[in-house]
């Protein structure tokens, strides 16, 4: 009965869909909401328009929820059709989808597109948003358009990860086989439903002045109308822009490697922080993606601990041998020095060349001096004084930003 009421529901909604989507830019908008209340009645739900090949094998519209929500919010999606027929042109799909209660997020819904021999023109159909549970719709259905192979398609070349007041360089790149003449540009950035910034070019500069994670959208148009706006995601850390290692850092959350450090907002890395054990051994399971656990290995101070799961796939693959000498503890919550770090990227790289041995004047006394020597040859460490670096520091405990150098540096080693 539900799904019954949805289809009555979302074919009233088609007409003053379709009308508007041919008579205006088909654009996801962030909502003009800035109000930071925890209050549930403010959560609000839209959907995004779409545009893919009809052989690309599925339209994947995206749910945007703003607002805190309670546990139990949902939206149900129904497909309706347009000027392209279920069956024939895709597949007619229905879901409910769960949200979450944090603040900001994204939700997937699916469409099979059905790749026929037939030469037909641009087609639509709609994704209607529908029975709200917990939140409000802002924007209720978004128009998928089936296109040519000759049609107008755009990506966003650009990085997902920034720092505040440092610009980012963002490029609209449209496919080889796009239509002739010439193509106009509308970039808009937004934060929290605010419009933040706007440009006209292909190539697009955005210096962002505040933390949060930003939506960089653009929209382009030629000679055969204007393609529907797509968009990244783009997290600006508001604690980096003066650290001498911003540039290892912006690599790390591009490549998914961090998190944050401050969940669940995560616009903050805190570099000059020590990395606990803990912390080094999911660095490393997101960097080398591990994923195989060994059932005979049992830590006897990591149950409870978040990093439980990284620290087992560490040892599993070699990396760690534990924290003391009969390898029972693994002591996550202490702080990892430069001279283990340096033993457990050895062990992760396989690295054997020490450069002829003792490259540093200060870890003579070290258990990890060629381990050290190994890393320094592999130029992923420096030293610890520049511009001699002529000392290695092996006792100092390792900050976040130091160790997003190591592994940007160590990078090259997996390519």
């Amino acid at each position: 009965m539900r799904l019954q009421t949805r289809w009555r529901t979302a074919s009233v909604l088609l007409m003053s869909v379709l009308l508007a989507a041919n008579t205006a830019a088909a654009t996801a908008q962030v909502p003009l909401d800035d109000d930071d209340d925890d209050d549930d009645d403010n959560a609000v739900v839209w959907i995004n328009d779409v545009a893919v090949d009809e052989d690309a094998g599925f339209a994947e519209f995206t749910v945007f929820k703003y607002g805190r929500t309670k546990s139990g919010a949902s939206i149900d999606v129904v497909t309706v059709d347009g000027t392209a027929t279920a069956g024939s042109d895709y597949v007619e799909t229905t879901a409910t989808i769960d949200l979450p209660r944090r603040r900001f997020a994204t939700r997937t819904f699916t469409v099979p597109i059905v790749d026929d021999a037939v030469y037909e023109d641009d087609e639509t159909f709609v994704a209607v948003l529908t029975d709200p549970v917990g939140v409000s719709i802002e924007q209720e259905a978004g128009v998928a358009t089936i296109a040519d192979a000759d049609a107008l398609v755009v990506t966003i070349d650009g990085p997902n990860s920034g720092a505040l007041g440092l610009p980012s360089q963002f490029e609209a790149v449209v496919n080889a086989e796009r239509p002739s003449g010439d193509l106009a540009y509308e970039w808009t950035v937004f934060l929290e439903g605010n419009p933040t910034a706007t440009g006209t070019e292909a190539a697009f500069q955005f210096t962002p002045d505040a933390a949060g994670t930003h939506i960089v959208q653009a929209v382009v148009g030629g000679d055969q109308g204007q393609n529907p706006a797509v968009f990244i995601e783009f997290t600006v850390l508001g604690d980096i822009a003066s650290s001498v290692f911003v540039n290892d850092i912006i690599w790390l959350a591009d490549e998914g490697i961090t998190l944050g450090c401050n969940p669940p907002d995560n616009d903050e890395f805190c570099p000059d922080r020590t990395v606990t054990r803990g912390q080094m051994a999911a660095f490393l399971v997101r960097f080398l993606d591990l994923t195989a656990i060994d059932p005979t290995i049992e830590f006897t101070d990591t149950t409870g601990s978040i990093f439980e799961q990284d620290i087992l796939k560490l040892a599993t693959a070699g990396i760690t041998r534990g924290c003391n000498a009969d390898g029972t503890l693994f002591c996550p919550n202490n702080g990892v020095t430069r001279g283990q770090m340096a033993a457990f990227l050895v062990r992760a790289f396989g690295l054997t060349d020490n450069g002829g041995g003792d490259l540093f004047d200060d870890d003579n006394d070290s258990v990890f001096e060629n381990d050290i020597d190994k890393l320094a040859t592999a130029e992923i460490t420096r030293g610890c004084n520049p511009p001699d670096n002529t000392k290695f520091c092996p006792n100092k405990t390792v900050t976040r930003g130091q160790m997003a150098a190591f592994l940007n540096r160590a990078a090259s080693l997996l390519d």
